[in-house]
Parts: C-alpha cells; structure tokens; sequence
C-alpha cells in the first residue's frame, strides 16, 4: 500500500475513470477479431487492476449470466 498526495490520487483517479470508459466500449464489439484487437489496445495502456477486472466481468458476464457468442 502506498500513501498518495492529492495530486497523485487525483491522477489514479482520473487514469481509473478512463480506461473504465474504455472498458465500456466493450459492448459494441460482436466479432472475435474485434475482441482480440481491442484487447491488445487495453493491455498496451497498463490498465489497473479494477479496470482489468471490469473487463473481465463484462467479457464474461457477470456471474456467466449476461454472456454472448461472439461470431468468428
């Protein structure tokens, strides 16, 4: 755990609010080539750990509930 100044959370915060954004773009994709090339653009950012785990519940729904076939 690290102690942060006002400025740096600030930042976290905002570095946060964006690639959640960006995880919600998440559902317009139907293709799996799509998925693949939005993954690789996420991974390239350094995502945080809640914003990788956001991605990861709406890949795969949450609970597996809200799944969808992405088409080849």
């Amino acid at each position: 755990m690290q102690v942060l100044s006002n400025q740096e959370a600030w930042a976290y915060y905002s570095k946060l609010l964006k690639d959640l954004l960006v995880v919600c773009q998440l559902a317009g994709i139907q293709q799996w080539p799509q998925l693949q090339e939005f993954l690789h653009s996420f991974a390239k950012q350094s995502p945080g750990s809640v914003a990788r785990s956001a991605m990861h519940a709406v890949i795969t729904g949450v609970r597996g509930t809200n799944r969808q076939k992405l088409a080849p």
